[in-house]
């Protein structure tokens, strides 16, 4: 007999076993943590550390090194020439916080 389309008949050792669905299943992990804001980000002691929320999720990076800093220096510095010349608006050197709604602050 011929398995039903969608499913594969599936042999364990020579025993047959129930057919098997070939359609994707996905699972979820449940969410175990407590989803962190904006609010909670910011009421955190200053540490050197950078503290960032995304999607609820608290994210922490170590602060950028001084070769990074002046690279965000010149580039943000060539950039607020181009952007007053054309009167774009403004530019902002870091550390600045985004926040794009309660759930995400960068």
């Amino acid at each position: 007999m011929a398995p039903r389309l969608g499913y594969r008949p599936v042999r364990s050792v020579g025993v047959p076993l129930l057919p098997q669905r070939r359609a994707e299943h996905y699972m979820h992990m449940p969410q175990t943590a407590e989803l962190w804001t904006a609010e909670r980000i910011r009421a955190l002691p200053d540490d050197g550390l950078r503290h960032e929320v995304v999607d609820g999720e608290h994210l922490v990076t170590p602060a950028p090194r001084v070769v990074h800093q002046e690279a965000v220096l010149a580039l943000a510095a060539r950039l607020r020439a181009h952007v007053k010349k054309h009167d774009l608006g403004n530019v902002m050197i870091s550390p600045a916080d985004i926040e794009l709604d309660r759930k995400t602050l960068v």
